[in-house]
């Protein structure tokens, strides 16, 4: 019995795998020019700055926790690992959301959700804290979002300051670059502050 793959299933494997990695960088260009930055992976030191500032803020084991623009899913991941809290990953792109909805599958993990969808379309729960990792202007436009919706909401920004806006607490990441880790409390239409 020969265990070399014969040329015409290794063929087909190559043309399988140029196929998919051409679908990916293209997908990844089409996110980066909707929403202004593509899929970008958060480093262990953002992430260790990220589930602080949660641990800071959440006060209830109901407290959704939503990761706006998810990307590839990774810090969705670690904060189900540390709070056990439903997590909530939304994501515009098609590649990144298909690679952590299948990582969530395999792991069996049913504290993570993921949805494909326009994070300014959502309806985010009233006392939710919500993590992003997002260019300037989508920052700002998330911000926006928030104080348009009913309910109290805590954002979570990592790198980027809403602008004109006064954040609540600012954190360094023990990162190579020192990221900023901005925490906002937003009291969305007909909440008190």
């Amino acid at each position: 019995m020969d265990l070399v793959p014969s040329k015409a299933i290794s063929d087909a494997l190559f043309i399988v795998g140029l196929f998919l990695f051409v679908f990916i960088v293209i997908d990844l260009a089409i996110a980066a020019f909707r929403y202004g930055i593509s899929a970008t992976s958060s480093n262990k030191g953002m992430r260790a700055g990220v589930m602080s500032m949660v641990e800071k803020q959440i006060n209830s084991k109901d407290t959704i926790l939503y990761d706006a623009g998810a990307g590839w899913g990774g810090l969705c991941f670690a904060l189900s690992r540390k709070f056990n809290n439903p997590v909530v990953g939304l994501e515009g792109g098609l590649a990144p959301w298909l690679l952590a909805l299948a990582r969530q599958k395999a792991q069996n993990n049913t504290h993570v959700t993921f949805k494909r969808t326009n994070i300014h379309k959502v309806q985010y729960e009233n006392g939710s804290i919500i993590v992003a990792y997002l260019c300037m202007k989508g920052i700002q436009e998330l911000y926006e979002t928030l104080s348009k919706q009913d309910g109290h909401f805590v954002l979570i920004s990592v790198a980027f300051a809403v602008n004109n806006i006064k954040y609540s607490t600012k954190h360094e990441a023990k990162d190579l670059w020192r990221t900023p880790i901005y925490i906002y409390n937003i009291n969305g239409q007909n909440q008190k502050p």
